[in-house]
């Protein structure tokens, strides 16, 4: 029986052949150790020895390993960490024994996804077969393993380690599981799903290799995004949770702890929270209790700042439902139609949800900004409910501009600033305003792009600054900007059919790295 020169298996299969002087060789591949070699045809076996391709990848249906237990064992996990690592490449070994710490702490397993790469400008050796430093050999899985009813590891797909945009084109694949896929950079994005559905989220793992990249364009933008990271996966009976964590060079923080190499220490401070999408009038009531209720976020995470953006949805003045009658005349049977009442519900909110010893940052947001636009438009004498509140803060406006000419102020943080720093702290942004924490740009709704362009994560990921931004109400990571999804219900009267929307926060920790929060039935983490 011919086996494997690398590791001694015999789970082969015939990789063509060739001929030179006259002798024929056999080509085979292992998919133990992906290793390729030949044989001559005389020492080659009966076809009956070798199991064929099919019966290898039944045999390997969950495992790159050649331990029997493992497939056991991973069974009965309740918690993982899946990275990825780059073949012929060092790995950052500090990172690996902080990735070691954390599953010891937690009783996670860990998933490396081995990712292919030959850099032919490479001073490492052994750059000819693809092999893996021997110390987290027994940590690769190259195959599909699912985890969740609903969550897959795709350990078999195959990306360019150098792949601009690793997500590109899979969603047709996903078919209502979600997918984690190894990669050396970090993007994220939800698919659309019915509103009762698991939702929907595709992310890559980044890695624990070190940079190693060609000489090349390619090969410079590929290292400029590559990511310290892993994917952390809490199962948490019907539903699961999702949380990358970020290396800063000594260790990383998740939640209420930072991983070491030999410790864990405990954490009970944020520098700040970023809320997805607030629509204070929209709030869904599990998103606000797991984000201020006890056990919640704040609770216990503290944060330095509370990041709001939209909290002041503007539904009883809409410009949208302008020409709908049917949508006006509901507004007014539910007692929605009257701006002040929506202007001091969104102030007790605010009130009510901001921690103790926390400051408020409002983002100029499109919503916020529509009560300007609505002062600018309203017809008192086709809204008189409104003409006493269209006055006063009429009349508040063109005092301000009157004291400062230079600026026409905001009407919303004109109704607020006095009730609110009558009890806490709170900065309003002007559009034209940066705000950065560390050196990530806080200040910007994600509505407005360059030059006055339709915002994207997408077109912000070109700009020179990290950033947060919030308004699609779907969350995401797509190389250095991350996107919040909303604190409102999910299904809303502005989006029919199936949705991407998911209640996501942003956290920024002391080191200045991000993550993002996914709350899910209710919950937050397990």
């Amino acid at each position: 029986m011919t086996l494997c020169p690398s590791c001694d298996s015999t789970k082969l299969y015939k990789n063509g052949s060739r001929t030179s002087k006259n002798q024929t060789y056999q080509k085979f591949k292992c998919r133990d150790c992906n290793h390729y070699f030949q044989v001559l045809l005389d020492l080659v076996p009966a076809k009956e020895d070798l199991l064929k391709e099919e019966e290898v990848i039944s045999a390997l249906s969950l495992s790159y390993h050649r331990d029997p237990e493992w497939i056991e064992q991973k069974t009965k996990a309740k918690r993982y960490v899946i990275t990825s690592a780059q073949s012929n490449t060092p790995i950052d070994k500090i990172f690996l024994h902080s990735i070691l710490s954390y599953c010891e702490f937690n009783n996670a397993e860990l998933i490396i996804i081995p990712i292919r790469y030959k850099n032919p400008t490479s001073q490492h050796e052994n750059n000819v077969n693809h092999v893996y430093p021997s110390e987290i050999e027994k940590f690769l899985c190259e195959n599909n393993v699912r985890l969740h009813a609903c969550l897959k590891v795709l350990g078999s797909l195959k990306i360019a380690a150098t792949a601009e945009h690793p997500l590109t084109g899979l969603a047709p694949i996903t078919k209502g599981d979600s997918i984690i896929v190894g990669h050396n950079q970090v993007q994220s994005m939800t698919l659309p799903v019915q509103a009762d559905d698991m939702p929907v989220i595709m992310m890559t793992t980044g890695t624990v290799s070190a940079k190693n990249y060609s000489v090349s364009k390619q090969g410079y933008k590929a290292e400029f995004n590559h990511s310290a990271s892993a994917v952390v996966i809490e199962l948490d009976d019907d539903i699961f949770h999702l949380r990358h964590l970020n290396f800063d060079g000594a260790g990383f923080y998740d939640l209420d702890h930072y991983y070491i190499e030999s410790k864990v220490v405990d954490n009970n401070k944020i520098h700040a929270l970023i809320t997805g999408d607030e629509h204070a009038i929209f709030a869904c009531e599990y998103v606000k209790d797991a984000t201020y209720g006890v056990n919640g976020i704040c609770d216990v995470l503290h944060p330095e700042y509370v990041v709001r953006h939209d909290v002041l949805d503007c539904h009883s003045i809409s410009h949208h439902h302008k020409r709908d009658f049917l949508t006006r005349f509901k507004k007014g049977v539910k007692k929605q139609n009257l701006i002040e009442n929506e202007l001091n519900l969104t102030i007790d909110y605010i009130v009510d949800t901001t921690p103790e010893g926390s400051t408020n940052i409002i983002i100029s947001s499109n919503h916020n900004d529509h009560l300007r636009r609505w002062l600018n438009e309203c017809d008192t004498d086709k809204e008189p409910w409104n003409a006493k509140i269209y006055h006063f803060l009429m009349y508040e406006m063109l005092t301000a501009i009157e004291a400062d000419p230079e600026e026409i102020p905001n009407p919303f943080e004109l109704w607020a600033t006095d009730q609110l720093n009558d009890y806490i702290k709170t900065i309003f942004l002007k559009r034209t305003q940066s705000f950065k924490m560390f050196d990530i740009e806080i200040a910007a709704h994600g509505d407005i792009g360059a030059n006055g362009s339709r915002g994207s994560r997408d077109s912000f990921a070109n700009l020179p600054s990290k950033c947060i931004i919030g308004h699609s109400h779907s969350p995401g990571i797509e190389k250095g900007v991350y996107q919040v999804g909303t604190s409102s219900k999910l299904k809303l009267e502005y989006n029919d059919g199936p949705s991407s929307w998911l209640n996501t926060h942003a956290i920024i920790y002391p080191n200045g790295k991000r993550q993002l929060i996914n709350i899910i039935k209710g919950k937050w983490r397990k």
